[in-house]
């Protein structure tokens, strides 16, 4: 059984292939491929003088630019000379130094803002709260979490 098994396989596939050997190619396939031919040998050739025509136009660019130069690119035989001009020699100055106020106390002391008056008030009136509160800010700075409810 085993032997007939690949032998009505083969003899099933031998008729398929020779059913699709025997079709004819749809009709007009072969003009369309000589047209198709016909189409790239004709664009090939167009392309080719295409490039030719853009290399020639860039030539001629390159050598109009290169035979023009412009009036400023030209340089003279001989440039005229500056007059020459006797320096007169000037006697250097010390340098000269400001005069600056001295003060005898720096920095200079200057009136309380009234934010430290307010925290001098309050240091002096309840001592025991300054004290709290210079407790309170030896920690680190802790910043809370934001949370930030969805649009709807």
């Amino acid at each position: 059984m085993r032997n007939e098994e690949p032998d009505a396989i083969e003899r099933v596939m031998d008729a398929a292939l020779a059913r699709c050997v025997s079709a004819e190619p749809l009709a007009g396939l072969e003009q369309r491929v000589l047209q198709r031919m016909r189409f790239d040998r004709a664009r090939r050739r167009l392309a080719w003088w295409a490039w030719a025509l853009a290399t020639a136009g860039l030539a001629v660019v390159a050598v109009v630019w290169m035979r023009t130069t412009p009036e400023s690119l030209t340089v003279p035989m001989f440039a005229p000379q500056a007059p020459e001009i006797a320096a007169a020699r000037v006697a250097p100055r010390p340098p000269r130094r400001l005069a600056v106020p001295r003060r005898r106390e720096f920095p200079t002391p200057r009136p309380l803002t009234p934010e430290e008056r307010a925290l001098a008030a309050l240091v002096t009136q309840s001592p025991d709260v300054a004290r709290a509160l210079e407790r309170r800010s030896d920690g680190p700075i802790v910043i809370e979490e934001i949370q930030i409810e969805p649009l709807e």
